[in-house]
């Protein structure tokens, strides 16, 4: 977690976690809970958005075929940890609504390809270069 944090401050993560809640209440067919009986979107927790992120990073490490598999139970993937930090339908609807930037101030930079990703792009560079 302390490497992590140099990279993406408490400040950082705040922000993407209420830009991904934003999105949802924007976007409510999107966020779906993912399975039969779990109801409307619960809003992401700073928590959830540090197992998620840490999720998203061991995802890129550990290269499975398919994202159902980090979440095995059956041989050989019995004793991969996804699914102690969160459930695969709770993974995947907050990546159904992640969102970097806030959705309703975006649109007003559209010639920007980045516009997505610019301001956490910037926020990564600068703690890079602190460091």
């Amino acid at each position: 977690a302390g490497c992590f944090k140099l990279f993406f401050t408490d400040d950082m993560l705040e922000t993407i976690r209420l830009n991904t809640n934003i999105n949802s209440e924007d976007q409510p067919k999107k966020s779906y809970c993912g399975r039969k009986g779990e109801g409307r979107f619960r809003p992401v927790t700073v928590d959830e958005m540090n197992h998620f992120l840490g999720l998203i990073v061991y995802l890129g490490m550990v290269k499975i075929s398919s994202l159902k598999d980090y979440w095995s139970t059956s041989f050989p993937f019995h004793g991969l940890w996804a699914r102690r930090f969160m459930s695969r339908s709770r993974f995947e609807a907050i990546l159904s609504v992640l969102q970097l930037e806030n959705p309703r101030t975006d649109k007003d930079r559209q010639g920007d390809p980045l516009r997505k990703v610019r301001s956490f792009m910037e926020s990564i560079r600068t703690n890079c270069m602190q460091l």
